[in-house]
């Protein structure tokens, strides 16, 4: 990890006393929960283990030193030359392994690497997904608590207003009892905004892996319009972390059948070495191998093969998943963005229009309190409607930059 993530990573979770308020972006987000996550880590050693084992794939036998002695009696008659009598051996055996073993566990412990590669990747793109949508839905909660805020402020503002007219008789007491019952409306509406506020806040930290902060901004622009790039089928495929690590865990399988195969063919074990007998010395030598009669390793080849199949099903399986998650989340996104750009504007320009006509219709005595409440509530409604829209879109849009196979 390098310094500068450090230094954010540390800036977002640990600020100083009296620090200013901070900035938060997407990716600073994601590049911290990639930092803090325990997964990760622990997705790291599982690297370096197939690293291991790939070195270790590569080692040939060791050779070995026997020695021996034999006809070893130290007692009874006749009588015995321990130096005359005894047999003495030593020599070394070295096993020859053939069908290029060797060549085959580096080739199957390779593609192990490159799964377990493969796997932290899915691993990160996971983390950054979870993060990114954890993102989206605490900003769009912090925008719907900013306009409850500012729709609780201007009630409390209007309710100031009637409470003035009602005593100058300008006003029926009834107004005032509306208008403190809209005001508790609002101050009730206002209060699931903050609790939900709090709860997708806590949700994006606990994805970024770091304690909970309030006095964080989100920075990203809800109302960006993003337009993820849709590459073609056979590019999506490629690009796709999951394909990915199943066509390694099908390379995997294919070399494990080709060891297996090659396991089947009995190593060669020669020898060679000095032997003394009755004061005589002598050489030895020998070679030794293990007879392919009962055990030819049929058991161990037939599983590989099945796991062969297992893993082309997989992969054929992930890929018709992945074709229909793109088309589905292509006509998602073109909904949601629809909505969000041709929909929502005119709605909300004409509820503010009829807001703002009604506002001072009342002001100047041509319109009742129920008009004016009436037209507020469509005003706030649309544009808390719109605010959860932003949202909808956002998540489309990640949706679809997910299915293929960007990064969020």
């Amino acid at each position: 990890m390098g310094v500068g993530l450090l230094c954010a990573v540390a800036a977002i979770a640990a600020p100083g006393p009296g620090a200013a308020q901070d900035t938060l972006s997407l990716h600073q987000a994601i590049d911290t929960a990639l930092a803090q996550n325990a997964l990760v880590a622990a997705g790291v050693q599982r690297v370096h283990a197939a690293e291991g084992a790939k070195t270790q794939a590569g080692l040939a036998p060791n050779p070995r030193f026997i020695f021996q002695h034999e006809n070893i009696r130290l007692w009874g008659s006749p009588l015995y030359g321990y130096w005359q009598d005894t047999d003495t051996y030593a020599y070394v055996s070295q096993v020859i392994e053939t069908a290029n073993k060797r060549g085959h566990r580096v080739e199957t412990a390779s593609a192990g690497l490159n799964g377990a590669k493969a796997e932290q990747d899915v691993l990160k793109f996971q983390i950054s997904a979870r993060v990114a949508a954890a993102y989206w839905a605490a900003a769009g909660a912090d925008r719907m608590r900013r306009l409850l805020r500012q729709q609780e402020q201007n009630i409390m503002q209007t309710l100031s207003y009637t409470e003035v007219r009602v005593k100058e008789g300008a006003a029926a007491g009834v107004d005032l009892m509306r208008m403190r019952l809209e005001q508790q409306r609002v101050s009730a509406l206002l209060s699931t905004a903050e609790a939900d506020a709090v709860r997708t806040r806590a949700m994006l930290f606990e994805a970024m892996g770091i304690p909970a902060r309030d006095d964080v901004t989100l920075s990203e622009d809800l109302e960006s319009i993003r337009v993820p790039v849709v590459p073609d089928t056979a590019q999506v495929l490629e690009q796709r972390p999951e394909v990915r690590a199943l066509r390694r865990a099908a390379d995997t399988a294919k070399a494990n059948v080709k060891l297996q195969r090659a396991v089947a063919t009995p190593d060669v074990e020669v020898l060679g070495g000095y032997k003394r007998t009755a004061g005589v010395d002598t050489l030895i030598g020998g070679v030794q191998f293990n007879l392919p009669w009962r055990n030819r390793n049929q058991g161990n080849i037939a599983s590989a093969e099945a796991e062969v199949r297992g893993a082309e099903e997989n992969l054929r399986a992930m890929t018709v998943q992945v074709e229909t998650e793109v088309s589905a989340a292509v006509a998602d996104y073109n909904v949601k963005r629809a909505l969000v750009t041709e929909a929502f504007p005119e709605m909300r320009r004409n509820a503010a229009e009829s807001a703002r006509i009604v506002t001072a219709a009342w002001k100047e005595g041509g319109a009742d309190i129920l008009r004016w409440l009436d037209a507020e509530r469509v005003r706030i409604d649309v544009e808390l409607q719109y605010a959860r829209a932003l949202v909808d879109f956002q998540q489309s849009a990640l949706q679809l930059t997910i299915a293929t196979g960007a990064n969020p």
